[in-house]
C-alpha cells in the first residue's frame, strides 16, 4: 500500500512534469466487467512525439484491474509491460 507521503510527492512529482507527446492512442484489446464490480481493462498504447525536431513513437503493453466503489470505478493495479521506442 503506497503511504500518504508517497502519494504527495508522486502527485507533486505529475504536477511538475507535464506530458509533452503530441498523441496519444489506446486501444482497448480486452474488456471484462464481472459480477463483483471488479474489471480487467487491457490493450496496447502508441505515444508519438519528437525529441530535437527528430519523431519517434512509444509502444507499449498495458493491464488495469478496477473495482466499482460507491459509484465510481477506482485502479486498484496497473501493469505495463513491452514498452518500445522507435525512431521515424
Amino acid at each position: 500500500m503506497v503511504s500518504g507521503q508517497q502519494k504527495k510527492l508522486e502527485l507533486e512529482y505529475i504536477t511538475e512534469h507535464k506530458s509533452s507527446y503530441d498523441s496519444f492512442i489506446y486501444e482497448i484489446r480486452r474488456l471484462e466487467i464481472f459480477e463483483n464490480e471488479t474489471a480487467v481493462v487491457s490493450g496496447v498504447g502508441l505515444i508519438y512525439s519528437h525529441a530535437e525536431n527528430a519523431p519517434y513513437q512509444i509502444r507499449y503493453h498495458s493491464s488495469n484491474v478496477l473495482i466499482k466503489r460507491d459509484s465510481r470505478w477506482q485502479a486498484i493495479n496497473s501493469h505495463v509491460s513491452g514498452v518500445v521506442r522507435t525512431e521515424e
